[in-house]
């Protein structure tokens, strides 16, 4: 009977669980005033950046750092970079170099002169010469080179039709750049690149333009490196948010024009060489952001999934259907930033998931894991030295001890042998050093082998206790 017993737990531990998805909340009070949106959001191995129409912390303390406008999560709190910006930042990326690049409407950076583009090292501004009039709504990078998009058609002196790229410290066309050839008189001339996203190098662009480089396209095109290409014939609208899947499937946001009305328009999708749209969420005002994960594609807005205030901001496309994100927001979401496995959501957002868990105006929600149950499995090194005393233990209680050895968002979970979910806790941003939590179990819990994780971003670490009752 012994042998049977112990053959059973070495298999069930060693068996493969697909754990539930989860919100973690960086609600602390007094940090940024929740009657303020986080327009954009980036997360980089090393940093987790917001920007938005803030500038301040509210902390009663007299001390406090104040916040212009893009700040970092850092040390449990919201930080300033140096002197931040003096106006709106617009977009935010990660550039081949590994800094930070910023766009928007200001016109300083760290205190300094800076025309509405800028880059952060990690410890100071630096301005980006060139730029006199127009507006930068969009930067990204690929692997190489760094690019903005918006409305301008020169820098320096020299025509760029509202596209450039960055190399070698220097801002080069993209061969000829979008046009606007038919243009209403009473507006700009100028094609608007509203938004960019980039495929496996290939980087495409939306807006209001009819021609990239010698091709006509409609409001959307892609750059191979060296040439402009149409997809298909085009998207109509004015389209606002982008984003490829992992097959290079595109999905693409537009609003509409009724009685000097913008209305949101069902999501363009282009695969197999064709266009279809995809139906709108149900109470659907606004989608102002989409993000790929893998083949999944999540939408941020200003939507409801159903008649009352849960499942609000983001949904998860199934189909041609849509469905909640454990429960969504309560609030508007403007940003959404994949980095590993962890979706990062930003907007005007009052509090998360079905539980609805206090969180100002921006989360994180940790995307399926699949893993694999071994005895003290360690996934990486960014957890070190768990312990788990007292071990077995008829206290009612667990010391879950580690190390941190590099800041980011952690959770803690409870399985038992099954793959149940037990508990869920300790969710939050762990600074680097030693922790130890407490796990209060009730007497409810059957006596028995359970599996301790930690999720730290992508990773997890894991080991098994025992509870005598």
């Amino acid at each position: 009977m012994k042998t049977v017993l112990t053959l059973y737990i070495l298999f069930n531990i060693s068996s493969i669980h697909c754990l539930e998805n989860d919100w973690i909340s960086f609600y602390k009070p007094g940090i940024i005033d929740n009657h303020r949106n986080i327009d954009n959001i980036l997360k980089t191995s090393d940093h987790l950046l917001v920007s938005g129409i803030f500038y301040q912390t509210l902390s009663e303390n007299p001390f406090s750092q104040d916040i212009h406008f893009i700040s970092e999560w850092k040390n449990s709190q919201f930080t300033a970079l140096g002197q931040g910006v003096n106006s709106q930042v617009h977009a935010m990326c990660k550039g081949p170099d590994g800094n930070i690049y910023i766009a928007g409407e200001f016109s300083k950076a760290g205190g300094l002169p800076a025309r509405m583009l800028a880059q952060w090292n990690g410890k100071a501004w630096k301005a980006m010469d060139g730029f006199s009039y127009g507006r930068i709504n969009s930067i990204v990078a690929d692997s190489n080179h760094l690019y903005i998009a918006g409305i301008f058609n020169d820098i320096n002196g020299k025509e760029y039709n509202s596209i450039a790229q960055y190399i070698k410290g220097k801002w080069q066309p993209l061969a000829e750049g979008i046009k606007l050839l038919h243009y209403n008189p009473y507006s700009s001339p100028i094609a608007n690149i509203t938004a960019m996203c980039v495929h496996e190098n290939d980087v495409y662009v939306i807006g209001n333009f009819d021609q990239a480089g010698k091709e006509l396209a409609r409001n959307i095109a892609k750059w191979d490196g060296k040439t402009w290409s149409a997809i298909g014939t085009g998207i109509k609208g004015y389209p606002k948010a982008i984003a490829v899947n992992h097959t290079g499937e595109i999905f693409v946001s537009t609003m509409q024009e009724n009685q000097s009305i913008l209305q949101q328009m069902p999501l363009y999708h282009w695969h197999n060489n064709t266009w279809d749209t995809i139906p709108l969420p149900p109470y659907c005002q606004q989608i102002n952001t989409i993000q790929a994960y893998g083949n999944d594609i999540y939408i941020g807005g200003d939507f409801r999934l159903h008649d009352d205030i849960d499942d609000m901001g983001i949904a998860k496309l199934n189909g041609i259907t849509w469905e909640s994100v454990e429960g969504g927001i309560v609030g508007s979401v403007q940003s959404l930033f994949v980095c590993k496995d962890t979706l990062y959501v930003g907007g005007n957002i009052k509090s998360i998931g079905t539980q609805h868990k206090p969180s100002i105006n921006i989360a994180a929600f940790v995307l399926n894991k699949t893993i694999q149950n071994d005895t003290n499995h360690i996934a990486d090194e960014s957890i070190n030295n768990l312990l788990l005393f007292p071990n077995p233990s008829n206290q009612q209680e667990i010391n879950i001890d580690f190390i941190v050895k590099k800041e980011g968002l952690i959770s803690i979970e409870i399985i038992d042998l099954k793959g149940r979910k037990i508990a869920s806790f300790a969710e939050g941003w762990y600074n680097q050093g030693h922790q130890t939590i407490i796990w209060n179990f009730s007497k409810g819990i059957s006596s028995g082998q359970y599996t301790c994780i930690i999720h730290h971003d992508n990773s997890i670490t894991t080991s098994v206790f025992t509870i005598i009752q």
